[in-house]
C-alpha cells in the first residue's frame, strides 16, 4: 500500500535528520533551517533560479526520454543523468522544509508554540 502524503513528508524528515547529523540538535533548529530553506526558494533571486532551473531540468529530460527512438542513446543517458541530478536538489530542499513542517507540528504539540519562534 502507499504511503499517504503525511507518511511521505515524515519520512523525508527523517532522512533529512539522519543526513543533518549533529548540524541540528533541537526542534527549533530544524523548524528555522526549514524556514530558511523556503524562503531561499521564494524569496531569494538564487533560491527562485535554481527551484525554477532544477524543475526545467527534470522537465526538459522527462520529455527527451519519452521522445527517444533509442533509449539506449547517448542523448537518453544525459537526459538521465540531468534528471537524477535535478532530483537531488529538488529533493534536497524538499526534506529540508519536510523537516521543518515535521518539528513544527512536534513544537505545537508540545506547547511550545504558546511563544513566538525566535528568528
Amino acid at each position: 500500500m502507499a504511503d499517504t502524503l503525511e507518511e511521505q513528508e515524515a519520512k523525508l524528515a527523517q532522512e533529512f535528520i539522519e543526513s543533518a547529523g549533529e548540524a541540528f540538535r533541537t526542534d527549533v533548529e530544524v523548524f528555522q533551517f526549514g524556514e530558511q530553506v523556503k524562503a531561499f526558494q521564494e524569496s531569494h533571486p538564487v533560491g527562485v533560479y535554481l527551484t525554477n532551473r532544477m524543475h526545467a531540468v527534470l522537465e526538459n529530460s522527462v520529455t527527451t526520454i519519452l521522445d527517444a527512438d533509442d533509449l539506449g542513446s547517448d542523448a537518453v543517458a544525459a537526459a538521465h543523468l540531468a534528471a537524477k541530478a535535478a532530483q537531488l536538489v529538488i529533493g534536497a530542499l524538499r526534506e529540508a522544509v519536510a523537516a521543518s513542517q515535521e518539528a513544527e507540528k512536534t513544537l505545537r504539540t508540545a506547547d511550545f508554540m504558546d511563544q513566538e519562534i525566535p528568528d
